[in-house]
């Protein structure tokens, strides 16, 4: 087996070990006051995700494993009699990671832009960041532009969701943290109406 493959694999052990400690305190993602407007083109979103990391992903962050985060969204039209309807969804990954050398959180993929790169001197503010939803927006679908609503419409209903992707961390991480709740980070599905 070749060195850096065994100090590798040491490394995810004693990580996996060390993670896997009784009595942490638990954490959760949450959402606080979401809003949007709707435009012909655009929903602007507002509001802040709230990202509380567990103890077990805090020290997993701070060793070098970066943990990437899940936004989606999701607009309908409210209807009277039936289910509402999807007019259109969303889904962004944003990452962050601890690089030791510089002391810094490097946050990558905030927004619509994929490659934008942030860093930040604590964890509070790397997250605060990430979290934030104000000035968002959001292109809709070209079918949808100046689509008036339906008879049957009762407005519009938006929806936000935020979840740790487990399937990103590394291979002998992923068993320990899909059978533990400190990993388990996720809001739901939260969802407020849009004035028509």
């Amino acid at each position: 087996m070749n060195i850096n493959k065994l100090l590798l694999a040491i490394l995810f052990s004693a990580i996996v070990l060390g993670l896997n400690k009784p009595g942490t305190v638990l954490a959760e993602f949450s959402v606080t006051k979401p809003g949007a407007i709707l435009t012909d083109k655009t929903m602007e979103l507002s509001g802040q995700l709230r990202l509380d990391l567990s103890e077990k992903t805090e020290e997993a962050l701070g060793k070098g494993i970066p943990l990437v985060i899940e936004v989606e969204y999701r607009l309908f039209r409210i209807r009277k009699i039936i289910w509402d309807v999807q007019l259109a969804s969303w889904s962004f990954t944003h990452s962050i990671q601890y690089h030791a050398l510089s002391r810094q959180y490097l946050v990558r993929g905030h927004g619509l832009d994929a490659s934008n790169v942030e860093s930040f001197t604590t964890l509070q503010e790397a997250l605060s960041f990430m979290g934030t939803l104000d000035d968002l927006t959001l292109p809709l679908p070209q079918q949808l532009d100046n689509t008036p609503a339906k008879k049957n419409s009762q407005g519009y209903r938006a929806q936000v969701r935020a979840r740790l992707v487990i399937e990103s961390l590394p291979a002998p991480l992923r068993p320990v943290a899909y059978t533990s709740s400190d990993w388990r980070l996720n809001t739901g599905w939260v969802s407020w109406k849009i004035a028509p």
